[in-house]
């Protein structure tokens, strides 16, 4: 199974909804002009019925140590970037992210889902991965980090130096 469907199955429909929706050019984001004006009726489609997004505070809960970087990990915020981030490793040395900038909430009705993927590959070096997203490389929200650290929890260092540890989720 291809690691975009993978991380679609494990997040929600809602985001299988959005992976569907940005495929028929439901998508678009702030500012674009193509979607400067209300869409019909027929072009905007509610989301399906979505499990509640977990709250910042579930995802703060550090998690124990790991053996291995493989797996989902997960961010509320970490210094400006004041929305969930998730990261999922694949043995193949791929990954890819999710970033909640802005989801569309459950039963409203959105031009643009709020969600950005990106996908790209990591090199592991110690307990430091770089990061390399594929192009073309989404503009919308905060870039993601050149690297982020992994000694059994994965840490994302913001500009200012502080360290924001991600929560893995199965």
């Amino acid at each position: 199974m291809p690691l975009a469907s993978r991380i679609l199955d494990s997040t929600s429909s809602f985001a299988a909804f959005v992976a569907i929706a940005s495929l028929v050019g439901c998508g678009g984001g702030a500012g674009d002009a193509s979607h400067s004006a209300a869409p019909a009726a027929s072009q905007v489609a509610a989301p399906p019925s979505a499990a509640p997004a977990p709250s910042a505070s579930a995802s703060a809960q550090p998690s124990e140590a790991r053996s291995t970087l493989l797996g989902r990990w997960v961010s509320p915020s970490c210094g400006e970037r004041k929305y969930e981030r998730q990261l999922s490793f694949e043995a193949e040395s791929r990954f890819a992210s999710l970033e909640l900038v802005s989801p569309c909430p459950p039963g409203a009705r959105c031009v643009w889902s709020g969600i950005v993927q990106r996908l790209g590959s990591y090199e592991q070096k110690g307990a430091r991965v770089a990061l390399v997203v594929d192009p073309p490389v989404d503009s919308h929200g905060q870039p993601l980090p050149e690297a982020v650290e992994f000694d059994g929890r994965v840490v994302e260092r913001a500009p200012d130096g502080s360290a924001c540890e991600y929560a893995y989720r199965p």
